[in-house]
């Protein structure tokens, strides 16, 4: 079990690190190109992700030292983030039939479902309690 949480908590940590990027490198181009340029939903979503990746990013690391709030709010975290990637997808969807460019939030949602099944699994509360 402490191999698979040390794993977790990596991947956590580097999806926190992915959505900081992908936030600063949109913010950069936004800045750089006037964001009248781009949809205010698809502004929005980069900005939400900066955020999200700091919290994220604080959850992995709560989770490598087993404090329970980071359990806790990598929960609601993962939640939030498979209606936002749903939302993402059908928005993605109706714009482009295209699956190679689905194929990032595909596996976030993925991710983000099999980690709430784990830490709502049956020994989790107990390894972070």
């Amino acid at each position: 079990m402490a191999t698979l949480r040390i794993v977790f908590a990596t991947l956590v940590i580097l999806l926190g690190v992915y959505y900081a990027t992908l936030s600063v490198l949109a913010l950069t181009m936004f800045h750089s190109m006037s964001t009248a340029a781009f949809p205010a939903v698809f502004v929005a979503s980069f900005v939400l992700l900066l955020p999200i990746g700091v919290i994220a990013v604080c959850c992995g690391v709560g989770l490598l030292a087993l404090r329970p709030w980071s359990r806790r709010l990598w929960l609601a975290t993962s939640a939030f983030l498979v209606i936002f990637h749903l939302c993402w997808l059908a928005h993605d969807l109706r714009s482009d039939s295209q699956i190679v460019p689905l194929v990032p939030a595909i596996t976030i949602l993925l991710f983000c479902t099999a980690s709430w099944f784990f830490l709502k699994s049956y020994a989790a509360p107990r390894l972070f309690s």
